[in-house]
C-alpha cells in the first residue's frame, strides 16, 4: 500500500491509498471504478478527484468504508442518487499509473492483471443479467477493454458474442449454462459484490 503524507504546512494527515493489487477488495473496486468511476485530473484548476455516483446506497457505503475517513459522502435530492468522492492528486496519479484515466470511456485499457475480483467489479458496474432471456452482458466503449474481457472469457472457455452499437461494445454470454458458469466463477466465495 502507498502512504501519502502532507507537508508540514498543509495540515494533512497521513493517507494510505487503499489499493493493493494482491487483495480481493482492491481488485473489485478497481474493476468497479473502471466501469462506473469518474476521475478528474485538471492541472489548470487543480482538481484531482475520484468519485462514484449510484442509486445503490449499499455500494456507496461499501466504497466509502474502503476509501476511509477522507472520503466525502453526498446525497443528492433528485432521483435518490448518492455520491462518494475523494479529492487526492496522489490517488488520481496512482490510478493513472494503472492506466485508469479521466477520459476512459473510449480508451480504457487498465494495466492490471484481470482476475475474477476485477472482472466482478467491472461486471457489477457495467454488466447486466437478463433473467428472461438468460443472458449476461458487459458493456464498454473501449475496443481495448472489449478485447481484454473477451480474452478473459476465452481463458474460462465461456461462449459469448460481441455486438456493437454506436460507440458501445456488448459482450453477451447468451446460453444459460454459460451464464451460470460465468456467474459462479466471479461470485463464488466472494466477500465484496
Amino acid at each position: 500500500k502507498l502512504i501519502i503524507m502532507g507537508n508540514a504546512n498543509s495540515g494533512m494527515k497521513k493517507y494510505e491509498i487503499p489499493f493493493n493489487l494482491k487483495e480481493e477488495e482492491s481488485m473489485y473496486w478497481l474493476g468497479y471504478i473502471c466501469a462506473d468511476g469518474c476521475i478528474t485530473n485538471n492541472i489548470k484548476t487543480r482538481q484531482y478527484r475520484l468519485s462514484l455516483v449510484s442509486i445503490d446506497e449499499d455500494i456507496i457505503e461499501k466504497f466509502k468504508k474502503f476509501l476511509g475517513d477522507r472520503a466525502i459522502y453526498r446525497k443528492r435530492i433528485q432521483r435518490n442518487i448518492s455520491e462518494i468522492y475523494l479529492n487526492s492528486k496522489q490517488l488520481v496519479n496512482y490510478l493513472e499509473k494503472l492506466n485508469i484515466t479521466s477520459k476512459k470511456s473510449l480508451t480504457l485499457n487498465p494495466n492490471i492483471e484481470f482476475n475474477r475480483h476485477f472482472v466482478r467489479g467491472y461486471f457489477d458496474g457495467d454488466g447486466s443479467i437478463r433473467k428472461k432471456s438468460k443472458e449476461c452482458k458487459f458493456t464498454t466503449g473501449s475496443v481495448l477493454m472489449k478485447n481484454a474481457l473477451c480474452n478473459y472469457l476465452d481463458t474460462l472457455s465461456i461462449y459469448y458474442k460481441v455486438r456493437k452499437h454506436a460507440n458501445a461494445y456488448y459482450i453477451c454470454i447468451e446460453r444459460k449454462k454459460e451464464c451460470l458458469k460465468f456467474l459462479d466463477h466471479i461470485y463464488s466465495n466472494s466477500t465484496v459484490y
